[in-house]
């Protein structure tokens, strides 16, 4: 992580995050099992140090019954998930958002108002057989991708080149975390 410059990675819940710690990923089920806080759910690493691991209290109650090892913030139903973040991230910290591609919309205008909404100019879009990669820059030159399906509906739904485009990013699909040491 040192040689990346990575100050912090995190990992949700996945199988990734059972390789590298050894925390199980959930069990399948027959229906969507979401816990308030699920989406701080994981583990923070840093270089040198223990992992911080943040499970809502609902996980460690139902799916951890020999409770999780480690440094374990627990995340109840009533907590401010912001306010639990803030604790884990180091004081005085320049923050970035994190963006999984895979979590970015185009958006339709239709959305839910509580979405953040990001509006760049379309630098490239490139044909990958079943998607499309379209490439954005913002205003402040970061630059963005997503994917879309490569059909004649959604490819019409994408701006010219050097068009604006707004996408959508869901609060709950955001990872805030330190910007890394130059």
């Amino acid at each position: 992580m040192l040689q990346a410059g990575i100050d912090l990675l995190f990992l949700p819940i996945s199988g990734d995050l059972e390789y590298l710690t050894g925390i199980p990923r959930r069990e399948p089920s027959f229906g969507n099992v979401s816990y308030r806080h699920g989406w701080l759910a994981g583990a923070f690493l840093r270089p040198e140090k223990d992992p911080v691991v943040v499970l809502p209290r609902m996980i460690t109650e139902f799916e951890l019954p020999d409770g999780p090892a480690g440094e374990v913030v627990i995340v109840s139903e009533t907590d401010d998930g912001d306010a639990v973040l803030a604790r884990i991230i180091p004081n005085g910290d320049v923050l970035i958002l994190a963006v999984h591609s895979e979590k970015l919309l185009i958006d339709d205008g239709a959305g839910d108002a509580a979405r953040n909404r990001l509006t760049g100019t379309v630098t490239d879009v490139v044909y990958q057989g079943e998607s499309l990669r379209i490439f954005l820059v913002l205003p402040d030159g970061t630059t963005l991708s997503l994917r879309q399906p490569s059909h004649h509906e959604a490819y019409r739904r994408i701006p010219p080149l050097g068009g604006s485009l707004t996408v959508t990013l869901h609060p709950e699909d955001t990872i805030i975390v330190p910007k890394a040491s130059e």
